[in-house]
């Protein structure tokens, strides 16, 4: 499926912000519940992010 540079920029940025809100998550997870907890939810929300972030960033480079 072809999508538009506009929507590859899109989905980036928005992936982008899903890992800083991750990062506040995981701050304050790790605040409450130790730090184990927070290195816990930063990877998890990492290894759900960066993989469809890296399938973006392909397609940019597909597209140019």
């Amino acid at each position: 499926m072809s999508h538009s540079p506009e929507y590859i920029k899109g989905a980036i940025a928005a992936l982008n912000e899903v890992k800083a809100i991750g990062l506040a998550a995981a701050m304050h997870a790790g605040i409450i519940h130790g730090k184990e907890t927070g290195n816990a939810v930063k990877a998890t929300v990492d290894s759900v992010a960066d993989p469809l972030i890296d399938k973006y960033k392909a397609m940019v480079v597909k597209n140019d």
